[in-house]
């Protein structure tokens, strides 16, 4: 007779409007649920879930939210405890609106522990997982432009012992798969998450695409309100182990990138996305480049202010796996006549602008050995290109590097100024020790 009695429309709407009442009295909420079906006595359906954010907008809505309540005399007290969830075809609108500072989500988090100072209680959810289908994420800043920032569509995944203490929420996040607003397909996404008012943390994570797979630990620090500055702000110290990324994937998420290339690697990564060092570097690509060091990143989003600092210990390339390899932002500042050195290895430090580059490098490559301390200028400007240093070169292919069969190898140290590097634009001046001119097949 109860659950003839539950199935009824006009009892679910009823129950569905005492519980959300209830909520939203407690806690200063504006949450709205159509049906709060509880025929089948141990399980709950709800149609139509609405959660508005302090603006009245969509915070989260789903279409259908089906579960079982472990325990029926909580469901309108502070402690929920669920079993199995089920949510499909939703949205998650996380916004940053003009001249606030804090997102709605956390704002709304907030009311729950405004609820907890009244009551001295602390609110609580658990469920032992949440199945997601059909879930579509947008994040906005309206402070930076009314466009989303990111957003993920065609979410499915398991969330398994999800808890929710005050404003901390947990997680085991298992198989998850989504197409994010760049176009890569995720096709799995497995980590243990936790958030909180200071810090976020995805640990243990797996993440693969079609050609891609990421392992890593990832940890953001925040204070109050850093969210909402996300690239500036918030801090990253984060361990990637055993990676590979296709350029492919890469060049879908920042369009700098070259394509034709899968690179393999480990390194650590600390700072915030717009100043952030890189750090233990280990990697190769299958085109038989390599990089091992540090390399410290400034202003990436803006190429005009870009800086990159590198202490190298070892990297081995040719010109066209180099420039292929990296973004344009630094693959377009290397010399065309790099490209007669052929396969080479190098060590040193390199301080990179939009428009200069300061090298000290020793450098082995088919043409010969070179030490060079040179800074260049106007890097961006083609054959006005200017430098100015030290520069010592042991058998080195002279003849090659400026296209004249007449001249054979050559060693030289010296100080060197000049401008430009082809044959027919170069203007140097050389001050030092020449120990070896071959001309003509003579030493």
């Amino acid at each position: 007779m109860l659950s003839v009695i539950l199935s009824f429309t006009t009892v679910q709407t009823g129950l569905a409007r005492f519980v959300t009442s209830r909520v939203n009295a407690n806690y200063g909420t504006a949450i709205e649920i159509q049906k709060l079906d509880l025929s089948s006595i141990r399980n709950v359906a709800l149609k139509n879930v609405l959660i508005k954010d302090h603006h009245g907008d969509t915070l989260i809505s789903a279409e259908s939210l089906k579960t079982s309540v472990l325990n029926y005399r909580n469901i309108i007290s502070n402690e929920l405890n669920f079993g199995e969830i089920h949510l499909s075809n939703g949205d998650f609108n996380m916004t940053t609106y003009e001249g606030e500072e804090i997102n709605n989500l956390s704002v709304f988090v907030n009311k729950f522990k405004s609820g907890e100072t009244k009551k001295n209680t602390t609110f609580k959810m658990s469920s032992s997982s949440i199945k997601l289908e059909g879930i579509n994420f947008t994040l906005f800043n309206k402070n930076r432009k009314e466009e989303p920032i990111v957003y993920y569509q065609q979410i499915y995944g398991d969330f398994d012992d999800f808890k929710i203490k005050g404003s901390n929420v947990s997680a085991k996040i298992n198989d998850l798969r989504v197409i994010e607003n760049h176009g890569v397909a995720i096709t799995s996404f497995s980590t243990d998450f936790s958030y909180s008012d200071s810090k976020m943390e995805f640990l243990d994570s797996k993440l693969a695409t079609k050609g891609s797979k990421l392992i890593a630990d990832v940890i953001f620090n925040y204070e109050p309100g850093d969210l909402s500055d996300f690239t500036n702000k918030v801090q990253i110290d984060a361990d990637f182990r055993e990676s590979d990324i296709v350029l492919s994937d890469l060049k879908k998420l920042y369009g700098e990138f070259g394509k034709h290339d899968i690179i393999h690697f480990t390194c650590k990564a600390k700072g915030t996305i717009n100043d952030f060092a890189l750090e233990e570097i280990d990697l190769h690509s299958d085109r038989n480049s390599s990089l091992r060091g540090d390399v410290y990143l400034k202003n990436l989003l803006y190429p005009e202010k870009f800086k990159l600092n590198g202490d190298i210990k070892e990297i081995s390339s040719n010109y066209d796996h180099l420039v292929n390899l990296l973004p344009d932002l630094l693959g377009a500042k290397i010399p065309k006549e790099m490209e007669k050195l052929g396969y080479f290895s190098s060590r040193g430090k390199v301080a990179i602008t939009k428009s200069s580059v300061d090298i000290q490098l020793r450098t082995i490559a088919e043409l010969g050995m070179s030490d060079v301390d040179l800074k260049l200028l106007n890097i961006d400007q083609g054959d006005l290109v200017s430098y100015e240093g030290k520069v010592e070169l042991v058998d080195f292919n002279l003849g090659e590097f400026v296209s004249d069969s007449l001249i054979g190898e050559f060693s030289m140290i010296g100080e060197v100024q000049g401008q430009g590097f082809s044959a027919d634009k170069i203007n140097i001046k050389v001050k030092g020790h020449v120990s070896k001119h071959q001309y003509k097949g003579y030493t």
